[in-house]
């Protein structure tokens, strides 16, 4: 079977499979960080290593003459994975074992780390480099930036001087980033105040089917979020009855968009059942009738629960105190803030034809002992939009006498209508292939905006060869477009000098 040595760009697979060798998951860098800086030690290349486990490492530009005093070119990776596995193995301890099937290296039984082991690899192999004429360079290596991008939002801007950058942890060949959203993650907490115990008719309302996605990747599509419908139709059934809540939930992480919710609620026994299903029907399929397109799979399903089941019952699901339930008021409270609180694509970019600029995501609603949990992602490529979207959210909390936190804040990368090394990329790639590259703003995060906002002036780009399923067992790197972009690399970094 071939092995890593096997591949070119040699020195490219050599360092990639090196980093392979030691276990790099987000939280667990202090072995790679060191490998780091014993690489440019053995290559007398100064470095920094800072307390967050950063490492900067300075290459001196290449010739002689003018070059030398050329503007330094920062190239940008991070040094984390995300590390999971098919079964129970430590992750910590066990390193990456890399197989290879046709055009594509895979890994055995764990993710790659492709994303962004490959990156870290190019900038070793522009490093090591003795041939390549390049200008001054400045590697900057961060850590942690699966996990809220500690790294970056740690370093210390001092440290570097240049102020054009090629962030190299991007998976699309021939596609060049010019801009993504910053983002945070706003958490919404409202009490259930004084609760009693469960009586009269109890429902559960299943919402299922949804199609989901990623909320910087997909939102744009304006499908349906799970945990929205039930404030919708919690707040329909509000209007109309007195309803008491015993339960509600959906969602798993923030950043996606939420597949499927729930509710448990309690209605007087004068309603009849018959009439509860018909209004809970009539709300379902007005609801329904709105996403056809984009949730064709939608299901809500209702289940009359008998009350004296939830008292004492280890299988009842829910998550708050199974003998409780808020009162009428407290759920008409809850139910008019969930409709009030926005939701889904804010605003499109003025600039970019296609891109969302601001967006909101109620991925998780949850219910603890005291109080009904709302998570939400909040992303814009405006930071003064981002702010007052968030500005948004606590308002309304307030009105609603919730608590509002934030964190997990990082900032976005704003498209530049005028990028001389933009420019630059464009031209080489054109010059090579015959073709107009893809260039593109993401409504995703990206680490340069931190690079962004700490550099006053900072040019930047984000480039990457072609990788699929990241952050899973199921990753794939592309061999034939990691040679590729090797030669692109090369071929740009030559045109800067």
């Amino acid at each position: 079977m071939a092995a890593l040595s096997d591949l070119q760009p040699a020195n490219v697979f050599k360092y990639f499979q090196e980093l392979c060798n030691i276990p790099h998951g987000s939280g667990n860098i202090r072995a790679i960080s060191d490998y780091l800086c014993a690489f440019a030690k053995d290559r007398g290349l100064k470095f920094v290593q800072d307390e967050a486990g950063n490492v900067i490492i300075y290459k001196p530009a290449s010739g002689t003459g003018t070059e030398k005093t050329q503007e330094p070119l920062i190239l940008q990776a991070h040094m984390d994975m995300v590390a999971v596995s098919v079964d129970d193995r430590d992750m910590t301890a066990v390193p990456i074992v890399p197989l290879i099937d046709g055009d594509h290296i895979y890994a055995d039984g764990t993710s790659l780390g492709g994303d962004d082991g490959i990156g870290v690899a190019y900038i070793m192999a522009l490093l090591a480099s003795d041939d390549l004429a390049h200008p001054p360079l400045e590697a900057v290596i961060t850590t942690d930036e699966e996990t809220g991008m500690d790294g970056a939002r740690a370093l210390d801007p001092a440290l570097i001087s240049g102020r054009r950058m090629i962030n190299l942890d991007s998976e699309e060949e021939g596609h060049i980033l010019a801009g993504c959203a910053g983002g945070a993650r706003v958490y919404i907490s409202h009490g259930f105040g004084s609760r009693q115990t469960i009586s009269g008719q109890v429902i559960r309302i299943d919402i299922t089917g949804c199609a989901g996605g990623h909320s910087g990747n997909e939102i744009h599509k304006r499908g349906a979020n799970a945990n929205v419908i039930a404030g919708r139709l919690l707040n329909a059934l509000c209007g109309k009855y007195d309803v008491d809540l015993i339960d509600i939930g959906g969602g798993e992480v923030d950043n996606a968009i939420p597949k499927f919710a729930y509710m448990t609620l309690a209605f007087s026994d004068v309603i009849s059942e018959a009439e509860i299903s018909d209004e809970i029907r009539k709300n379902a399929e007005m609801i329904k009738s709105e996403f056809t397109e984009s949730d064709p799979d939608m299901k809500i399903e209702t289940e009359v629960v008998p009350a004296e089941s939830l008292h004492n019952s280890s299988n009842s699901g829910l998550a708050s105190d199974q003998t409780l339930m808020s009162s009428a008021e407290t759920t008409r409270h809850i139910a008019a803030m969930l409709c009030e609180l926005p939701n889904g694509v804010m605003a499109m970019s003025p600039d970019v034809e296609g891109l969302v600029e601001t967006s909101l995501n109620l991925g998780v609603i949850s219910c603890e002992p005291d109080a009904v949990k709302l998570q939400y992602s909040v992303r814009s490529s405006i930071e003064e939009d981002k702010a007052s979207l968030i500005g948004r959210l606590r308002a309304v909390a307030d009105k609603a006498g919730a608590d509002t936190e934030v964190n997990g804040d990082y900032p976005g990368w704003k498209y530049q209508k005028d990028s001389a090394l933009r420019d630059c990329l464009e031209k080489v790639y054109k010059d090579m292939y015959g073709k107009e590259a893809v260039t593109e703003a993401i409504h995703a995060g990206l680490e340069c905006g931190f690079f962004s906002k700490a550099l006053p002036g900072l040019d930047c780009v984000s480039i990457g060869p072609d990788m699929k399923d990241i952050h899973t067992t199921s990753e794939r790197l592309s061999i034939s477009s990691t040679a590729r972009l090797w030669d692109y690399l090369c071929r740009v970094i030559n045109e800067l000098c």
